[in-house]
């Protein structure tokens, strides 16, 4: 599916020290037709934050600090998607996740 140059898709990923969240966000720029359209909400918990830097400003972040009283999983789908401000499309993936071609 083409969109248009001004339709942003919001990709919401949920991701707990997985080692295939990078691997996930390179996959899907890469393979995407209009990859200056994806914009990433992600809620991370990780020891050891990967680098996002590669994202510029493609990307919003909510970090969970508290192991022992984090909410489920649904709260924290709930919480990405309040991060989603003019994006027309909204997909929801998880952290390993590998996409086809366009």
């Amino acid at each position: 599916m083409k969109l248009a140059k001004n339709k942003k898709i919001f990709v919401s990923i949920p991701a707990w020290e997985d080692p295939d969240l990078i691997n996930t966000i390179k996959d899907c720029i890469e393979k995407a037709n209009s990859p200056e359209n994806i914009i990433f909400g992600l809620s991370i918990k990780y020891k050891n934050e990967p680098d996002f830097s590669f994202l510029l400003n493609k990307i919003h972040i909510l970090r969970e600090s508290d192991y022992e009283n984090s909410p489920g999983i649904i709260q924290i789908r709930d919480k990405i998607r309040s991060l989603v401000t003019d994006e027309t499309f909204f997909l929801g993936i998880d952290a390993h996740t590998r996409f086809e071609q366009d």
